[in-house]
């Protein structure tokens, strides 16, 4: 039933997921066609009226390009990372070096997109066939420094989930 409201808005649920240490936190991540369709549904009244009948708490969208996607991508968990940067040209090539590093971690590269409204916003999102291990980078110095040296401004967003 809430499928058909969302297509209705040009939104289409790709994956419905939560945060891993907070289950009743819930992400609906989708594909839109009209990006101001989706946007106006989010200050629908009617529509939010719906949405938090089924009892979401401070629904809020947030509306991100895809720039590269791994098809092969098959993990239940993964890390979603949020981050501004300085050049996006600059920061891609320092990502693209830590493949090898990322791997060791536990961790599969899935996606990295833009944010539509903060261009200087990126989110990349990766599998984690380890968590433990995923965790511990994510939280390590090497990271940190490769992060900085990336041009990375500010603290990460890091926040991990499973499919639902």
């Amino acid at each position: 039933k809430d499928s058909l409201i969302r297509r209705q808005h040009g939104i289409e649920t790709i994956v419905i997921s939560s945060k891993i240490d907070h289950p009743r936190q819930m992400m609906n991540v989708s594909m839109v066609k009209d990006v101001a369709k989706a946007k106006a549904s989010m200050k629908d009244p009617d529509f939010l009226k719906k949405v938090t009948a089924r009892g979401v708490v401070n629904p809020k969208a947030e509306y991100y390009e895809v720039l590269r996607f791994n098809p092969d991508a098959k993990e239940s968990k993964w890390v979603i990372m949020n981050h501004k940067v300085k050049d996006y040209g600059a920061w891609i090539a320092a990502f693209d070096e830590g493949k090898t590093l990322r791997n060791e971690a536990g961790l599969i590269d899935v996606l990295i997109a833009r944010n539509i409204d903060h261009p200087s916003m990126i989110q990349v999102v990766l599998d984690i066939t380890d968590l433990n291990k995923a965790k511990a980078f994510m939280t390590s110095e090497i990271l940190k420094d490769k992060m900085k040296r990336a041009g990375v401004i500010g603290k990460p967003d890091v926040e991990y989930y499973e499919g639902r």
